[in-house]
């Protein structure tokens, strides 16, 4: 836990001490909190069935970055999906969902949309690019230009004018 979160929770358990004691009112614990009402009560329950101001600090919430909860026949599936679906300029996670449903194992559940949608966000964004726009549009975007000199004399990149020295 960081210390971010520690002076959050003791500030949490001094608050609603004080609110506890009746020196300060719900509202300005509110504004004090700078939570909403239902919040308010979710923390206060904590507060009154907690020993301990750790108790009162923040859980992490969500998966770790990086992480996705797909089984392998589902990956497997989402990747030949990918494959076959994301091409031209129509391309879409969608398309590539609908291929993946069917490409699932039986005795798996077929991923969702959310899952798919950031499996092809995952994707480098270049090589999306290429596969719905092609690749000439690819090259125009990621490749190198040339440079284009417009040159009036012969030789006039290599020449050296001696008058100015």
């Amino acid at each position: 836990m960081s210390d971010a979160e520690l002076r959050l929770a003791r500030k949490r358990d001094a608050i609603f001490k004080q609110l506890r004691l009746g020196l300060i009112g719900q509202a300005k614990a509110m504004e004090l909190l700078e939570v909403k009402k239902s919040q308010f009560y979710n923390l206060y329950r904590s507060f009154l069935q907690s020993t301990s101001y750790l108790e009162l600090t923040r859980k992490k919430r969500g998966t770790k970055p990086g992480n996705h909860k797909l089984t392998p026949g589902q990956l497997s599936a989402l990747e030949l999906s990918y494959q076959e679906n994301y091409k031209g300029p129509k391309a879409s996670s969608a398309k590539v969902w609908k291929g993946a449903e069917g490409l699932v194992p039986e005795d798996e559940l077929p991923p969702s949309r959310y899952q798919c949608r950031k499996f092809v966000a995952a994707k480098p964004e270049e090589e999306k690019y290429y596969r719905k726009y092609g690749k000439e549009a690819g090259d125009n975007k990621y490749k190198p230009k040339p440079k284009k000199k417009i040159m009036e004399r012969v030789l006039q990149q290599v020449q050296m004018d001696h008058t100015m020295c």
